[in-house]
């Protein structure tokens, strides 16, 4: 089912003149139903068994993605894990699918730091999670996010970085942030 929505929000992203608030509304409507659906007591996940696995209760998952080619058309976005809610989601242009990783746990962070937050941060990519520890982004594609990369190496240098947790994708599977295309 994930991957039939994201089939068809794709379709919406090729027009670059929809209104982002639509389409913003529209992803945050179908992951939170995804989401609910997956962690909600009425599916095979109950609470305490989700406890026992490990799969975490609170916190950002973050992910990024390119569509059809990598590089290609990438974008990330942040689920709030304790509501299924969409916290924050960007089209970032032509570039490779780590940078899209990459830049979406420095708007993790960003996020964190200015909404005064302690929560933690779980993605996927343990090449964006080296990344962000060693403040630097080892691209050999940039594409058309080099000055943003500059801008974030440089705004990472001024804050505390928080430790960036790997989500167990083999224990609790799917990352919920993760957008379905493998």
């Amino acid at each position: 089912m994930r991957d039939i929505i994201f089939k068809i929000l794709n379709q919406y992203r090729y027009d670059r003149d929809i209104n982002n608030k639509f389409l913003s509304s529209i992803i945050e409507i179908k992951l939170n139903s995804i989401n609910k659906s997956k962690f909600s007591s009425k599916s095979n996940v109950n609470p305490d068994q989700k406890r026992k696995s490990g799969i975490p209760s609170k916190g950002l998952a973050v992910d990024g993605s390119t569509i059809n080619s990598n590089p290609g058309d990438s974008y990330y976005q942040a689920i709030d894990i304790a509501t299924g809610e969409l916290v924050f989601e960007e089209s970032i242009g032509f570039t490779s699918n780590n940078v899209a990783e990459y830049l979406a746990i420095a708007h993790a962070i960003k996020y964190l730091e200015e909404n005064k937050l302690s929560l933690p941060i779980y993605s996927d990519s343990l090449i964006a999670i080296g990344w962000i520890s060693r403040n630097v982004c080892k691209t050999k594609f940039p594409g058309e996010c080099s000055g943003k990369i500059d801008q974030t190496i440089n705004y990472l240098k001024k804050v505390a970085i928080p430790h960036i947790h790997k989500w167990k994708t083999r224990n609790w599977g799917e990352n919920v942030a993760d957008f379905g295309r493998k």
